[in-house]
């Protein structure tokens, strides 16, 4: 696959993820019918899982045109979590008890150039609707293991990583 395409591919799943999740209720955003399947080989097994799944279930719907404003990328770095509970209950339930965003709103994993530990090596790229920034915001304010953040907030190669998948030019900064 050629990286137009890998980035159109990626284009398309965030355009997929954040037309889902405007449809629906800020508390409904773990849809059983979507959610990854149990024992998965891997992250990116599980995110696929997902990402075919609501696919499949938005069918024919028109994607979103524009991304919203005031929704924001969400980085979560699953080989660093303690699953303390401390995000879920600050962030009243937008994080689960292992930190993970709802699957609804999962884009894709990421790899992060050059890191030198296995527990920040992995990210999963996850979009959070304007509704609920403000809950993650929380979530992530607690988190003690740092494995919860914002996309701007990573390091300048994994937001370049990100750009170059998504190709929106929405994280680098300077």
């Amino acid at each position: 696959m050629s990286p137009n395409n890998s980035s159109d591919k990626a284009t398309t799943v965030l355009l997929e993820t954040i037309t889902w999740c405007m449809s629906r209720e800020p508390d409904s955003l773990r849809t059983p019918a979507i959610g990854p399947r149990v024992l998965e080989a891997s992250y990116r097994d599980a995110v696929s899982s997902v990402v075919s799944s609501r696919r499949l279930h938005l069918g024919s719907t028109p994607l979103v045109a524009d991304i919203p404003q005031g929704g924001r990328l969400l980085a979560y770095f699953p080989d660093a979590e303690l699953a303390c509970g401390t995000s879920q209950a600050s962030s009243l339930g937008f994080f689960d008890v292992n930190n993970a965003p709802p699957w609804d709103t999962w884009v894709f994993v990421a790899e992060q150039p050059g890191q030198q530990s296995k527990a920040y090596g992995t990210c999963l790229v996850s979009w959070v609707p304007p509704k609920l920034t403000d809950r993650a915001q929380r979530g992530i304010d607690v988190n003690p293991e740092d494995c919860i953040c914002w996309v701007e907030d990573c390091s300048r190669e994994l937001r370049q990583e990100i750009d170059r998948v998504v190709q929106l030019n929405l994280h680098v900064g300077v």
